[in-house]
């Protein structure tokens, strides 16, 4: 956890699944689990500009 603050995160609570959630300053990051139902949705995914 030091190591994800020190990298400008910070500490957003605990999901449902008891997974710790971080976010950076500007958005939201969520970690999921990739299989075969969801896994082309992940093909996508663009990168933004910024």
């Amino acid at each position: 956890m030091n190591f994800w603050l020190k990298q400008g995160f910070n500490f957003n609570g605990i999901d449902d699944y008891g997974s710790v959630k971080l976010t950076t300053k500007k958005d939201d990051i969520s970690l999921i689990n990739v299989d075969e139902n969801n896994w082309t949705e992940l093909t996508s995914l663009k990168l933004s500009e910024e």
